[in-house]
């Protein structure tokens, strides 16, 4: 989560907004692990707070959203 967290500040660093922020657009490579963001399909720019604000609450919810609970729970 921290890589995926430096990622995510990185691009809003560059005022880059993903738009499609998911697990399901984010890659593991290497041994010392990296992450990769695909899928900029939905990209956008903005230097908007509330833009980059959303972009970090979708993110929340889908990874609220694919992780289970101790007991097995969505």
């Amino acid at each position: 989560m921290k890589l995926v967290g430096q990622e995510l500040a990185r691009m809003h660093c560059a005022d880059v907004i993903h738009g499609d922020l998911t697990t399901s657009n984010m890659m593991l490579r290497g041994t010392a692990p990296e992450v990769l963001l695909i899928d900029f399909g939905l990209t956008t720019v903005s230097s908007f707070w509330e833009d980059k604000a959303v972009a970090r609450c979708v993110l929340e919810r889908a990874l609220a959203a694919t992780r289970a609970t101790a007991d097995g729970r969505v």
